[in-house]
């Protein structure tokens, strides 16, 4: 991630939602303040990942987990609306994109970060298991009902970007301007432009060198977020094995090295990076023919075939 060279500008991070999360801000006003804002923006961050993490066995994702199968789970409004945004989601993308693929998370072994090879009755019984249409929402009392016993909600594909939406909404209510919020730099979110240049240059990651990019997009007042092969993976008698796995196949996607996508909104580009890697090339290139604020970077390949790069909607820049 690079930006043209601009007046002085303070970074923060924090760990969080097991990955870094910084936050940007351009020194527009006295250090202080900005300190002050930053530590909100982060108190903000901490409330949320004890709402959504499947990591924390006290937080509200747990608890829907453990609760919605047998009786109604009523939510905090905002986690409602985040769950109603992933069934939206879910059916745009013909179910590509499914938060309650738990049980498959489960039993790939990417839960604990140690990918393995379910045997066939394992994944039989985790595949059962899954489906945004067995979750019964009711608006009346922002409550939901899991229809099958034993599943269970992940939002790994969605969570990030939808804190990194909250803690902009944040920071523009408190008078900021100019920002970047990322997290792991896997969701990002630009407010406004640097006083220098068009706009914020954000890399695109070369997944079969991730410290290197391939090009740039240029974002004002967007959001970028990326899935790769890169991230989690095993590898099995020569193959990969990535932790994004198809809702419908139950296995790890194929065919697609990582997924960038831009938008007006990093909780919607986050959950379409995960759907677009699932989805493929073409799948991909027909819902962005009705989607035109939705921009794409695929890049495709299998080893050894050579890696091929597709791009909808946006303009991939050669270069740093």
């Amino acid at each position: 991630m690079t930006a043209s060279d601009e007046p002085r500008r303070l970074h923060f991070t924090r760990f969080a939602m097991a990955a870094p999360f910084e936050i940007v801000l351009d020194v527009d006003r006295s250090e202080m303040e900005l300190r002050v804002i930053a530590d909100n923006a982060f108190d903000l961050l901490e409330h949320l990942e004890g709402q959504l993490s499947a990591y924390v066995p006290t937080s509200d994702v747990c608890w829907i987990n453990e609760t919605a199968a047998e009786r109604p789970a009523r939510l905090e409004p905002g986690l409602y609306e985040l769950l109603k945004t992933c069934r939206q989601i879910h059916d745009e993308t013909d179910g590509a994109f499914d938060v309650t693929v738990g049980p498959l998370i489960k039993v790939w072994g990417f839960f604990r970060r140690q990918g393995r090879m379910p045997d066939p009755a394992e994944l039989d019984a985790a595949r059962a298991q899954v489906g945004m249409e067995f979750v019964h929402f009711n608006d009346e009392d922002h409550s939901v009902r899991f229809v099958k016993p034993g599943m269970e909600i992940n939002l790994g594909a969605v969570g990030k970007g939808y804190v990194v939406d909250r803690v902009v909404e944040a920071l523009r209510r408190w008078g900021v301007r100019c920002a970047l919020v990322h997290s792991a730099q896997s969701s990002i979110a630009v407010i406004g432009k640097p006083p220098v240049g068009e706009g914020w240059r954000l890399g695109v990651t070369d997944p079969r060198q991730p410290d290197k990019a391939l090009g740039s997009l240029t974002l004002t007042d967007s959001t970028m977020s990326v899935s790769g092969n890169w991230e989690q993976f095993f590898k099995l008698e020569g193959k990969t094995y990535s932790h994004i796995i198809g809702p419908k196949t139950g296995c790890p996607a194929q065919g697609i090295l990582s997924a960038t996508v831009i938008g007006p909104s990093a909780t919607v580009t986050d959950a379409l990076a995960t759907a677009f890697f699932v989805m493929g090339v073409e799948k991909t290139r027909q819902f962005c023919e009705k989607r035109r604020e939705i921009g794409t970077v695929l890049l495709a390949g299998d080893s050894p075939d050579p890696m091929s790069v597709h791009t909808f909607n946006c303009t991939l820049e050669k270069g740093d």
